[in-house]
């Protein structure tokens, strides 16, 4: 009887080990998969921000376009509808 209860010890403790050394790898494969993300995040984040920013020209360039487009459009609706 005593020879069942050792056994059964050992193989809890082991099966215990076990899990807790499975939850650790997972656990490291999860914290790289959230830093590679953080770094494409970053990066993504840094090509947005270079794309955003514009000059005073092309702020200027784009304004006289957008008029342009606008009257455009509108006259041409306005003959449509006539």
């Amino acid at each position: 009887m005593l020879s069942r209860a050792k056994n059964w010890s050992v193989g809890g403790v082991f099966q215990a080990f076990a899990i807790f050394c499975g939850m650790g790898i997972n656990n490291s494969r999860m914290y790289e998969q959230v830093v590679k993300a953080m770094a494409r995040q970053s990066i993504a984040l840094d090509i947005l921000a270079y794309h955003t920013s514009a000059s005073v020209e092309e702020v200027q360039r784009l304004k006289v376009f957008l008029i342009y487009f606008v009257f455009l459009t509108v006259t041409a609706c306005e003959l449509c509808y006539r």
